[in-house]
Formats: structure tokens, sequence, C-alpha cells
């Protein structure tokens, strides 16, 4: 029987047979506010909180101090959790983005043994795309970077920003990551609602609903229901 990792996302879990596969690289995708860091964050906090599993959230655009201060501010004692050696926030200047992969994220994979890590959520693919000259570069670093993070031996979250159409993520769902799951914001009546969808779940008999879900201020993300 396939062993599964819980995200802690409440009303989540249910509908991927009970958490990820252990071990699995899922891509989480969607525009711009549509949750995307919050997911990631969450599954990292709840990872470190909840079923003592430290994680390493690792970003190119935000710095370290303003993640910490944003989810301070949604409930989550993110630098106390730091302090325990249970999480680290990790900014890795644009400028390293190719050190990153050529050097095989050593410093990443020292940092994930200190703390004895079992989640990484690298936050974004689109960020580290642009960092590339051409097309042709473009995919091969995102190829590079996704086994990258494979071979780290964590159950891991991709962010991206834009996924669907763009040639560089061509073929990338199919035969790279474990998993997609799509997050958006639908217009429903006079305002937006978040949603997600499972597009992709390896070994996993998964709900293929469209399903909306709040924030919230301590809780983060709850699945409410689904879209009729």
């Amino acid at each position: 029987m396939m062993e599964r990792i819980k995200t802690g996302i409440v009303g989540f879990d249910e509908l991927i047979e009970g958490g990820f596969p252990k071990g699995a690289t899922v891509l989480v995708y969607g525009p711009c506010g549509s949750g995307k860091t919050t997911f990631g964050v969450q599954f990292l906090y709840k990872g470190a909180t909840e079923f003592g599993e430290p994680g390493v959230y690792i970003t190119l655009e935000s710095e370290a101090e303003e993640v910490r201060r944003y989810y301070e501010e949604m409930g989550w004692e993110l630098k106390r959790l730091e302090d325990e050696s249970k999480m680290r926030i990790i900014k890795v200047e644009p400028s390293t983005v190719r050190a990153f992969v050529e050097r095989q994220g050593t410093s990443i994979l020292e940092i994930i043994q200190e703390i004895g890590a079992k989640r990484v959520v690298f936050d974004s693919l689109t960020f580290y795309a642009m960092y590339f000259p051409d097309d042709f570069e473009k995919r091969k670093s995102v190829l590079d970077l996704c086994n990258l993070i494979k071979k780290l031996g964590c159950t891991a979250i991709i962010i991206a920003e834009s996924f669907d159409k763009h040639p560089i993520f061509s073929g990338m769902a199919e035969f790279i990551v474990d998993g997609v799951i799509r997050l958006n914001l639908i217009k429903m009546g006079p305002e937006y609602k978040f949603s997600l969808n499972i597009i992709k779940m390896r070994g996993t008999k998964h709900s293929r609903k469209i399903h909306i879900f709040e924030i919230n201020r301590g809780e983060g993300i709850r699945v409410t229901g689904t879209l009729s």
C-alpha cells in the first residue's frame, strides 16, 4: 500500500486518498493571487506542527523576512519553527540560479540533512525560468531543476505562475512531476472564489471535480465544496 503524506489542508487530503504519495513532486500552478504560496507554506507548516516532518521553503522572489512577516500575520509562527529547526526559509538570489542547479543544490541538501527535512517547497518555477536566455535553455533548466528536486528525497511542491500554454513547460506534467494541481479564481456572482482541481496524482484515485476553497487567518486553506 502506498504511503501517504498528509498536507494538513482541511478538506483536501480526502480528495487524493489521504495525501500525496510519499516522495512525490507536485506542481501547484495558477494565476497571481490564487493561493499558491499559501498552499505551499501551509504544507510545510502543518508538516512541522502536526506531523513531525520538518520542511524547507526555497524562494526566488520574496525575501525570507517578508515570508515570515506575512504568515506571522496569518497566525503561523514560522520564526519559532526555524528556531526549533523544524523549518527553514531560504532565499536563492536570481543571479545564482544557474549555479544552484549546476552544483546539484548542495547547500539546500546540507540544510535538508541538518534539520532532517521531509518536505520541500520551491517558489517559483516561472520566476526561475526567466533567468535563462532562450526557450531551449529555459526548458532544459526547468527539467534539470525538477529532476534535482526529485533527487532531494523529500515530498516536494513546485509552484509555477503560468503553465498551460507555455512551451517551456511542455511535457513536464506527463513525464517529470508526479502530481499537478491547478488553483484559480472563478467569478461567482458579484465576487471571485478560490478554486482548485487535481489534474494528475500518481497512483491515486483522485477527485476530478472543481473544488471551492477559502483562506482564513490561522487555518489557511480550507476546501469547502464543489463548483455546481
